[in-house]
């Protein structure tokens, strides 16, 4: 196994994802998904944290004579527990994603924590064309988009999609 992919195979083990390593393949770009994933989770973990507090900060506004406060405080706290423990879920399964790009084929790799656990390992032999999709203003700003081979598999959340196409394309010989 040449000097490059040593590192690979480790991670490989590591992973316990059953990808073999072909002989003499080349490492050509390792990278996650865009952070833009993360956005939306977040702002909907804020927006429930806020509304947790405000549960909570209620029962101390209220006289505990009113019945009221019997009932802000517990769903206060079962609602910041479990959305705390929602995103905590989240940032763990979510930081598991990796797209790997050697000279022979394109790997995405999204391990779940305890169940659905994705792998999509595109040929170079087999593929004829590839495609990149960037569909909103917020994609071509962020620069990250979707890789699209000939429909048949699709990544999105794709960071910098235009060099890993132009990475992709020199290693199959089309450019």
């Amino acid at each position: 196994m040449n000097d490059e992919l040593s590192g690979l195979s480790q991670y490989w083990i590591k992973r316990d994802v059953p990808i073999p390593v072909h002989p003499n393949e080349r490492l050509l770009f390792l990278t996650d998904e865009h952070w833009i994933k993360y956005v939306f989770p977040s702002i909907v973990y804020a927006i429930i944290t806020v509304a947790g507090i405000a549960l909570l900060s209620s029962f101390f506004a209220t006289s505990a004579e009113s019945g009221i406060s019997m009932v802000t405080f517990p769903a206060g706290l079962i609602l910041l527990t479990s959305v705390h423990h929602w995103f905590f879920w989240f940032l763990m399964a979510e930081s598991n994603v990796d797209i790997i790009v050697t000279d022979k084929r394109v790997v995405y790799i999204h391990a779940g924590l305890l169940f659905a656990e994705d792998t999509i390992e595109i040929s170079f032999e087999k593929l004829k064309a590839m495609q990149v999709h960037k569909t909103t203003i917020l994609q071509s700003i962020l620069n990250y988009g979707t890789l699209d081979f000939e429909g048949k598999a699709q990544i999105a959340h794709v960071p910098h999609p235009g060099t890993i196409a132009r990475k992709i394309q020199q290693a199959m010989g089309m450019i």
